[in-house]
Order: C-alpha cells, then structure tokens, then sequence
C-alpha cells in the first residue's frame, strides 16, 4: 500500500496535469473558458466550442498524455534497471540524436521530479508517468502559445527546459559514498 507521501505527490501531480490539460483546451488562437471547456467534454456546448475542444485540441492532448505517460514509465523502469539515473534510450538502441534528446528530456525532468517528491527507495511510476505527461501538456501549451501565431515544436521546448536539468543532474554530486 502506498505511504501518504506517494499518495499526496500522485494525487498533487494529477491536480497539476488536469489544469494543465484544462489549460491546455481552453488557450489558443480561439479562447473558451474552461467551464465551456468542460461542457464541450461531456458534450453539452454549441457546436463551435465543440469542434475547437473536442475536434482541434483534444486529440493532441490526449496523444501527448498517452505518449509520454508511456515514455515516463519505461524511462522510470529502465533507470530503475540500469542503476543509472542518467540511462538514455540509446541502451535500448534509440540513437537518432533528436528522438534520444527529446525523449532522455522528457524522461529526465519527469522521473527526477518524481523521484524527488515521492518516498526514497520506491519505483515511482504513476508519478513518472503524471509528471512526464504534465511537462508535456505544459510544454505544448507554452509551444503553441509563446509566439503566437507561431508554432514551437514541442520537441524544441522540452529540449530548451530538459536540457539544463539533465545537465544539473550529470554534473552535480552524487550522493553515494564510493566505498
């Protein structure tokens, strides 16, 4: 049974991923508020606010929870398997630099932030798996949003954040003995 650290750090990180998908569905070149947000999801809003939110955005969203929830958990087991808090997908044979960077980036700032807020010594997957797909929702929030009407690759802001974490994280001082 899980200790009421895990339990506050899961259910904290899945307040800040479901504002951030409510965010995330209500910003945009068309803005709905969020109560109209959550009435095109159970489908009781005018057909526009429907089609922005159900057509246009949810999609997205949904394909970015999916995807990185599954990345963070295999990034989560495979640095749990390696010993490694650094192991990137390359020891599975993901080398195309821009996949490894985006995904070790994704990877990184969720487990890290996972391991930190959850109990030492546990795998902590579901807040692997909340946290990646929080930095991703917000990442792809703030790529769509930073310059509009430009777009931003949400590879090239979850590089632009993960980068320096993953490189604080290399460098600072491992709190292992060596003897």
């Amino acid at each position: 049974m899980p200790d009421k650290r895990t339990t506050l750090a899961n259910s904290s990180l899945l307040v800040l991923l479901l504002l951030a998908v409510i965010t995330s569905l209500s910003v945009g070149t068309v803005q709905v508020p969020p109560p109209d947000v959550l009435q095109a999801l159970m489908g009781n809003a005018d057909p526009m606010t429907a089609f922005v939110v159900n057509e246009l955005r949810l999609s997205r969203v949904v394909a970015g929870l999916l995807s990185v929830a599954a990345l963070a958990m295999a990034g989560c087991l495979m640095q749990t398997l390696a010993r490694n808090r650094l192991a990137t997908p390359g020891i599975i044979g993901i080398d195309n630099a821009a996949t490894a960077f985006a995904v070790a980036s994704v990877v990184g700032v969720g487990l890290s932030l996972a391991r930190t807020i959850c109990r030492p010594g546990k795998v902590p997957l579901a807040a692997s798996a909340l946290a990646g797909a929080t930095f991703m929702v917000a990442a792809d929030l703030l790529g769509r949003t930073l310059f509009s009407p430009l777009e931003i690759p949400v590879g090239i802001i979850t590089a632009i954040v993960g980068s320096p974490y993953l490189l604080w994280i290399l460098l600072k001082p491992s709190r292992r003995s060596l003897t």
